[in-house]
């Protein structure tokens, strides 16, 4: 009986632990940029504009999956880097906008997505 209860704690908290989304690890992210970056270092500034605009819209309107969240987040920051390959002055500035992109969080996201609740007076 007491293994029983042990087995179903284990099948509760291991269903709990999955129903939480997580971040990347640093690893699948370097994975995910070195995939990205060939994609987006033949991006146009047009096609770069419109990658930005589709992710600030689906972001907003809908809840991005974890995938399409980290597809977007790490074909932007692999674009600041070509953006500094293009404009050496702006190098700088790139390379933060490409770390502050990589550090985009997915939990961080969906906290964001939810309903803020109103305070009442």
């Amino acid at each position: 009986m007491k293994q029983l209860f042990i087995f179903f704690l284990f099948l509760f908290s291991f269903s709990v632990m999955a129903q939480h989304p997580t971040d990347l690890s640093t690893a699948e992210k370097e994975v995910l940029y070195a995939k990205y970056s060939k994609e987006v270092k033949n991006y146009s500034l047009k096609q770069f504009e419109e990658l930005f605009f589709e992710f600030q819209k689906k972001g907003f309107s809908t809840t991005l999956t974890k995938d399409e969240f980290y597809s977007y987040t790490i074909k932007i920051a692999a674009f600041s880097e070509r953006y500094a390959g293009l404009y050496p002055k702006e190098k700088e500035a790139a390379q933060k906008n490409k770390e502050m992109w990589l550090n985009k969080s997915y939990v961080e996201y969906l906290e964001n997505k939810k309903p803020k609740k109103q305070h009442e007076n």
